[in-house]
């Protein structure tokens, strides 16, 4: 029966961010459900009940309880979509509130994780990449290993920009080590689709050759390659050599001075123009 109710109350309404009107049919009950929830034995009819508080605490939760999370918590996992942006987003919103007041008391955070690991993806692939960002940061996922990864597993052309565009910004905000922690995950964005200019700028401004050298190592378009190395050559405080003999010259600055007067020639600025020569 309360499987048959929930599916009637997610197939009212065909747009995401309508309110299904089961649900404001329900909004004056939303004490009695609670009390009815409390009372109920543990089964499957009691899970599907806390998805429906869940939604419903939203909108009529007291301020700073957390109840549409504390319910989905009980509830059946995944299956967020159906009910929405603003949900997921009032999830997120409660998720960190809730993760601060555990990190202070010293309380398992494994459940909050889980919700997580299923709001970013969510988030990403309907254009919200920025309040996925955000939510990582404020739980302090996004700098670990396999957070970062599960971020990366998301990255694809259409959206690397604007997830690494955020996450640089955001990286100016943040105190040490945080920063550099957070310009990592860019630097592996970079990466993972090919865009070595931008990665290398990255690894540049960490300051860490051993980025540099990697992403010089990954690039396979010799002339790439060679601007790559002319940008770590200007930078100047990165020691990188190779085996090539062409780029060790460029990263040496060996021919700068002749790449210079090269340009000018090209350029027929070669001889300095005097603009109170006569005839100019």
């Amino acid at each position: 029966m309360a499987l048959v109710s929930r599916e009637e109350i997610r197939a009212a309404t065909s747009s995401m961010t309508s309110v299904p009107k089961p649900l404001k049919f329900l909004r004056p009950h939303y004490q009695g459900l609670k009390d009815f929830f409390s009372s109920m034995m543990d089964s499957e009819n009691k899970t599907l009940l806390a998805d429906v508080l869940s939604v419903l605490g939203m909108t009529m939760a007291g301020s700073g309880t957390r109840e549409s999370l504390k319910y989905k918590l009980s509830g059946a996992k995944g299956g967020l979509d159906v009910w929405g942006f603003e949900y997921v987003k009032n999830l997120a919103g409660e998720i960190g509130h809730e993760w601060t007041h555990r990190k202070t008391t010293d309380q398992s955070t494994d459940d909050l994780r889980e919700l997580v690991e299923e709001i970013v993806p969510f988030n990403i692939k309907h254009g919200s990449e920025p309040e996925a960002c955000d939510l990582l940061m404020e739980v302090d996922l996004l700098p670990r290993v396999d957070s970062c990864l599960a971020v990366l597993e998301h990255v694809a052309e259409n959206n690397y920009s604007r997830i690494a565009l955020y996450l640089t910004s955001c990286a100016s905000y943040v105190p040490e080590p945080e920063d550099s922690m957070i310009y990592n995950v860019v630097f592996q964005i970079y990466k993972k689709v090919n865009r070595f200019p931008e990665a290398l700028r990255i690894a540049i401004r960490l300051n860490d050759a051993q980025l540099a050298e990697e992403v010089l190592t990954s690039c396979e378009d010799e002339d790439i390659k060679k601007q790559l190395a002319f940008m770590v050559a200007r930078h100047g405080a990165l020691n990188l050599t190779s085996e090539d003999e062409a780029l060790t010259e460029i990263l040496g600055n060996t021919h700068l001075s002749g790449h210079f007067l090269s340009l000018a020639r090209d350029l027929d600025v070669f001889e300095v123009c005097n603009k109170f020569q006569p005839g100019l």
